[in-house]
């Protein structure tokens, strides 16, 4: 778990402050909302702001936890990164299909798994809504356009060396 400075846990506390003061309900919806925005700040969910998270909307780690996995692109501190690969129509027309059987290969896994050294989850969305630049494909919070498994190579083999 990465510490993170004074500014970085106040920027945490400042989100917090303003879901705690708004007029919203503190329901499911209103903490995914929080969860992204915290996101936008760190490109992940940092550990240190569950105690906040929790206390604000009395909910569980457990629950923060199947709230991020169960929403693609939530990224939780620590966990493997994510390979979101577009099987929409219009990428499947521009080989998606094969695309992603040639990442599984690769990646030693199938979609909804593990790779091999637990470093990457390999998952599929219907669209990742960037359709005229396909095979599409997300890792973590950064998009790739126009892919293919030379291209991806370096990409995967540079996230494992800065590891």
């Amino acid at each position: 778990m990465k510490q993170h400075s004074e500014l970085e846990l106040n920027k945490i506390q400042t989100i917090l402050e303003y879901y705690k003061d708004s007029f919203m309900p503190l329901d499911q919806q209103t903490l995914i909302t929080c969860l992204k925005e915290i996101q936008s700040e760190f490109n992940y969910i940092p550990m240190e702001s569950y105690p906040g998270i929790i206390l604000l909307f009395n909910t569980s780690p457990q629950i923060i936890k199947s709230i991020i996995h169960r929403i693609p692109s939530l990224i939780e501190e620590g966990g493997p990164h994510l390979v979101l690969m577009c099987s929409g129509d219009r990428c499947k027309d521009k080989g998606a299909f094969q695309f992603i059987h040639d990442v599984e290969e690769y990646l030693e896994c199938k979609v909804g798994g593990l790779s091999k050294d637990g470093m990457f989850e390999l998952r599929t969305q219907s669209c990742l809504r960037r359709c005229a630049m396909g095979k599409n494909l997300n890792i973590d919070t950064t998009a790739y356009t126009d892919m293919s498994l030379e291209k991806l190579k370096p990409i995967i083999e540079s996230i494992r060396k800065n590891k």
